[in-house]
């Protein structure tokens, strides 16, 4: 079974940056950004936790940094983010992949696991807020993709993905990162505004990454260039 992305398969830088900028550069699948639906989870099939759980037969603990990477990158990527309900607290179906006939029990949504796992619904609810203060998460053309965006594979021997969304007062920076090993980087005049948990306002000269997910950085300029 091919783990996905998410749970730390491989994936080119390229068809990396494509996926986040609305899969409709050059060959790929649309001829505008917002015809791209975003998402890894609906109604039909395996939700992202019992996947990890009863296809994959990871622990909790894994599933829960995958799902909080790919519900990143799906809030942060050109298109349209879909979310399924209970997705961003680990919703169950307990193993049950067509749940269409099933009855209650397992088509309910389950609050406690709301509680359970609130510190992921905390970083959804960030991730929605910074979608809406910045508008470069919204281009609506290709022409704006091409226009707005440059992707670098400046860090790839780190196992990191850098992506810059341009706007005319600022430059938005994601490092996508899908392992857990350590990276001192430095970025000059870049804060950083997300940690993969939650937005933040965090200026250093260098910073440790450590952590799976897409950290997200702004400086006040146009310029694309770290």
């Amino acid at each position: 079974v091919n783990p996905g992305y998410a749970f730390g398969g491989e994936k080119s830088h390229k068809d990396i940056c494509n996926l986040i900028l609305g899969s409709c550069v050059n060959q790929y699948k649309f001829d505008e950004p917002y015809r791209s639906i975003n998402y890894v989870e609906c109604h039909d099939n395996y939700t992202f936790f019992d996947f990890g759980k009863y296809k994959l037969q990871k622990k909790d603990k894994e599933i829960y940094l995958a799902a909080k990477f790919a519900l990143e990158f799906i809030m942060l990527s050109e298109g349209v983010p879909f979310i399924h309900a209970g997705e961003e607290f680990l919703r169950t179906k307990y193993g049950v992949e067509n749940s269409y006939n099933s009855n209650d029990e397992i088509n309910k949504i389950d609050y406690a696991r709301r509680d359970k796992y609130i510190s992921l619904v905390d970083t959804v609810r960030d991730l929605i807020s910074l979608r809406k203060e910045y508008s470069v998460f919204r281009l609506t053309s290709e022409k704006e993709i091409l226009s707005k965006t440059h992707n670098s594979e400046g860090l790839k021997h780190k196992n990191l993905s850098l992506i810059f969304l341009n706007d005319d007062k600022y430059t938005i920076l994601l490092v996508i990162k899908n392992d857990l090993k350590k990276n001192l980087v430095e970025f000059e005049n870049y804060k950083m505004i997300f940690d993969t948990n939650r937005k933040c306002n965090i200026t250093k000269k260098q910073y440790m990454l450590d952590n799976k997910g897409i950290y997200v950085f702004k400086k006040h300029t146009g310029n694309m260039s770290i």
